[in-house]
């Protein structure tokens, strides 16, 4: 990946956090060999363009899936706890077959983000079977870089809660007791700019170490 595409990244993710009134940019996009590969952030499984993936290489994820290792794969994927959230965990609640594979893989046919997207540990094992090459790429791109961007993408949501907050409370304040908890508020917000500042600068002699190897 370019050092010129890292810093879009980065600067994405700046001019991403227009606050409260732009969603949250958790796609990250990634270079193999100049062609783009999507990473989705967004929920708590992280999602792959596999669609991207294969056309590297000139192979549908569809031709994958279809093997008979890989539906055992995903049966094995199916009945791991992983595509529970704790809610549900807590509740007792089941998902359907349906439901558990959307969270293992779906297929998008509308919108910016269209082709099928797998999960991680999917995706990893789609890489490999793709290119040796490709698929050490990519576990070197979750390892290196996903972390941060991950932490940096929580950090953004938190400022647009907080400061949701706080526009609801000084809506309210009239010199009364809500004042304090105003002041913690705007406290626990300031922090948050300095733990992406740090997230950023590690992420980025990562990058730099990774590229001198």
């Amino acid at each position: 990946m370019a050092i010129k595409n890292y810093i879009n990244i980065i600067a994405g993710l700046v001019k991403s956090t227009n606050r409260k009134k732009e969603m949250v940019n958790a796609v990250f996009e990634f270079e193999f060999n100049n062609q783009v590969i999507e990473f989705d952030i967004s929920d708590k499984d992280l999602m792959i363009n596999a669609t991207e993936m294969g056309k590297i290489f000139g192979k549908s994820p569809f031709e994958f899936l279809q093997l008979s290792q890989t539906k055992a794969f995903i049966a094995e994927l199916k009945s791991m706890e992983m595509p529970y959230t704790e809610a549900e965990a807590e509740r007792g609640v089941g998902k359907s077959s349906a439901e558990l594979e959307e969270r293992i893989f779906v297929n998008k046919i509308n919108g910016a983000d269209q082709g099928l997207w797998m999960c991680e540990i999917l995706a990893l094992k789609f890489a490999g079977w793709l290119n040796p090459k490709f698929e050490v790429w990519v576990y070197s791109t979750i390892r290196e870089f996903l972390p941060n961007l991950r932490d940096n993408n929580e950090a953004y949501k938190q400022i647009v809660k907080l400061e949701d907050q706080l526009d609801k409370l000084v809506k309210r304040l009239q010199g009364n007791a809500d004042f304090q908890i105003y002041m913690q508020l705007q406290e626990k917000l300031k922090k948050l700019p300095y733990r992406i500042k740090r997230n950023n600068q590690a992420t980025l002699k990562q990058y730099r170490q990774l590229k001198a190897i």
